[in-house]
């Protein structure tokens, strides 16, 4: 996509710091990022907080070239499109 990017990534630090990371080192705790010039901030949120219906992200799109382009590329689960909602292989909307 342009103009997107990852600006940074954060990861746990060492389990030698705190018992609370063990098991957790190396692993992403925050990543920043743009998809066409859109800032995102995404948090990891352990084994409870997975992806689902309550979170989606919207795309801006200049004409119906540019939308067409973008649901051939996200589109995974035609049953869930309506409305102009897409469902990724993720499981975004």
């Amino acid at each position: 996509m342009p103009n997107s990017e990852i600006q940074q990534i954060e990861y746990y630090p060492d389990a030698s710091l705190d018992e609370y990371f063990e098991g957790m080192t190396g692993k992403v705790i925050t990543a920043e990022f743009t998809l066409n010039n859109q800032p995102y901030i995404a948090l990891e949120g352990g084994p409870y907080f997975r992806f689902n219906e309550a979170i989606s992200l919207v795309l801006n799109c200049e004409g119906q070239d540019e939308i067409d382009y973008y649901w051939e590329k996200l589109s995974a689960v035609p049953e869930a499109e309506q409305c102009g909602w897409v469902k990724d292989r993720y499981g975004l909307s």
